[in-house]
């Protein structure tokens, strides 16, 4: 990343969103495989920035946002998008900052929401039925990325077995899961589709004074219910062992709030096996590109959180089992 003082990015930051630059402030909040989270502080207010390392897609930013506004009417709280003078949702840094497309929106102050927390199954629940509810038409396809797999030579990618790397010694042995995930893949149906958030997982939804709040929008697009549920539930419920109680307690909640979509073994689970694997293959490339040497690190510590916690074909279906067992206590108020 191009080298520069937080004084300057926040500097050009206020100049690209139109705030007062006068004492402004900019820190590292967080890094993610697509982009980096800052905090602008400027006259005693704090907005989170944005910023995308590998490109932005202006179109999908204006139907993330248009998604946005419709669940905040059906009380899905999201932060507001922060304007540019212009009216647009994106800011450019210039070339000398990295050139990198920025966002900017009012921070939300509050932890990430825990999946052990005692009402988070009820509120996860009427929060996916609210959005599932509203049963947007998709109009564009759904992105490869949740739908395909493409050929992936893994062989080359786990390198020769004198000079692997401790992540290439994971990837081989995850191999065999691998491509059984891999014959789970398939297409989803026209019919089913609708716009899904694509991103529901717990650090995407911090837990305010006033409610939870849900970020990141980016994603939007092309969907199925039954398949954004399944990966929502593996993400808060599956990561260590399956809680078969919670599970069963957000689907009686999601039940209760309208809503419809039913897990199958089969079918439910192929949109959370392409994202593992689309995400293996492209943190696998990058961390071996000598041009993005920057990013290898990080790529390579993705690569051994996602390989350590890689889902088989018993936890897809233990899961969609608890997903038809509506049961347990009501968890508590949601908000």
């Amino acid at each position: 990343m191009t080298e520069r003082s937080h004084e300057e990015l926040a500097s050009v930051l206020c100049d690209l969103f139109g705030l007062e630059a006068a004492g402004a402030d900019v820190t590292p909040v967080g890094r993610g495989a697509m982009g980096q989270v800052w905090r602008l502080t400027v006259s005693g207010a704090s907005y989170a920035v944005k910023e995308h390392l590998w490109g932005v897609d202006e179109r999908a930013v204006a139907r993330g946002a248009a998604f946005q506004r419709a669940a905040d009417a059906v009380g899905v709280r999201s932060p507001r998008n922060v304007p540019t003078p212009g009216g647009g949702l994106v800011g450019h840094l210039p070339e000398a900052l990295g050139g990198s497309g920025v966002r900017l929106y009012e921070w939300q102050e509050g932890p990430a929401a825990r999946p052990d927390a005692a009402e988070t199954p009820q509120r996860l629940g009427k929060l996916m039925a609210r959005l599932h509810g509203l049963a947007l038409e998709a109009k564009d396809p759904p992105e490869p990325w949740y739908e395909t797999v493409d050929e992936v030579d893994w062989e080359y990618l786990a390198g020769a077995p004198a000079a692997r790397q401790p992540w290439q010694e994971q990837l081989v042995e995850a191999l065999p899961g691998l491509r059984s995930l891999a014959a789970l893949v398939t297409p989803s149906k026209p019919d089913d589709r609708i716009l899904c958030h694509l991103d529901v997982q717990c650090s995407n939804v911090v837990d305010t004074d006033r409610g939870w709040v849900l970020l990141d929008w980016d994603d939007t697009g092309a969907g199925c219910a039954d398949r954004e549920m399944a990966m929502a539930l593996l993400r808060w419920f599956a990561s260590d062992g399956v809680d078969g109680d919670a599970i069963g307690r957000t689907m009686t909640a999601y039940r209760e709030a309208g809503g419809t979509a039913v897990l199958d073994p089969e079918r439910s689970f192929a949109m959370h096996a392409a994202s593992c694997l689309n995400f293996v293959a492209a943190q696998a490339r990058l961390a071996l590109d000598d041009a993005h040497a920057e990013h290898h690190a990080d790529a390579e510590e993705r690569l051994t959180n996602v390989l350590t916690a890689l889902p088989d074909l018993a936890t897809y279906r233990e899961v969609a089992r608890f997903s038809t067992s509506c049961g347990g206590g009501n968890g508590g108020a949601a908000t």
